[in-house]
């Protein structure tokens, strides 16, 4: 019973209190859950990949996959979500699996309880959690730029089929490249076939000084918290083609050598 009361306190009082208050007293909560409990908690180590902010712009911005589907958890929290952790574990570590290989997919988790680290000018930035406003734990999101500026929130059950499902359904909302040209399929509009029949016959430096400032705006309206709306819904599915333009000609020059 003690257990179970303070990790249910940890996680309402980490939900709940403002960021400042928040760190200042994570330190304490956490090591009384874990000196209260051998429990393993939300974090999983199988074949998913542990994301933080110092690897999310090369492991997701720039990785050349089109969907991240992103476990929000904590190693101390199990239930104060919509998922619990002891449901969601098992599935979790079978999705990981089934797209271990994937060339489209990328199946990974961040831990809300690290703290925010600083990039390479040393300067602090934000957790990933804060900036994506996680409210409960776990929350799954599907990631794409295409999807607009803070991913879509998963709602199914805490079973694999169901994870999977989820995971076929928004690869499929994703506008792709096969080969040279879009996939004919409804997932791809005339304005992605104008934008990426343009695109495709720039040079190399053009496509990623373009993808580059592209990134930048939506990085920042991202970190800024914006909502969506239809100038960077349209920006995301921009970068969504340039990075599959990019990896395409990547590609093509592979081949040639």
């Amino acid at each position: 019973m003690g257990t179970l009361l303070i990790s249910k306190f940890a996680c309402a009082f980490a939900l709940s209190c403002g960021l400042a208050v928040r760190l200042a007293m994570l330190r304490l909560l956490t090591t009384l859950s874990m000196v209260a409990s051998a429990w393993a908690g939300c974090m999983h180590t199988g074949k998913t990949l542990h994301l933080t902010e110092l690897n999310w712009k090369e492991e997701v911005e720039y990785s050349g996959k089109l969907l991240h589907v992103i476990e929000f958890s904590s190693p101390w929290c199990r239930w104060s979500g919509t998922h619990t952790c002891d449901d969601m574990e098992e599935a979790w570590e079978i999705l990981g699996e089934e797209y271990n290989n994937s060339a489209q997919v990328q199946i990974a988790e961040v831990d809300c309880s690290r703290w925010p680290g600083a990039d390479e000018d040393g300067y602090s930035i934000r957790s990933l959690c804060q900036i994506h406003e996680i409210q409960e734990y776990p929350t799954v999101r599907a990631f794409s730029p295409a999807f607009g500026l803070h991913g879509h929130n998963y709602t199914g059950a805490s079973a694999f089929e169901p994870l999977r499902d989820y995971v076929e359904t928004k690869l499929a909302e994703v506008c792709k490249l096969v080969g040279d040209e879009l996939q004919p399929d409804a997932a791809c509009s005339k304005q992605d076939e104008q934008y990426a029949a343009t695109w495709k016959l720039k040079s190399k430096s053009d496509v990623d000084g373009e993808l580059n400032r592209l990134r930048s705006h939506f990085n920042k309206a991202v970190n800024d918290k914006i909502q969506l709306n239809n100038h960077f819904a349209w920006m995301g599915r921009r970068i969504n083609l340039l990075n599959q333009i990019v990896q395409v000609a990547g590609e093509g020059s592979k081949d040639e050598l």
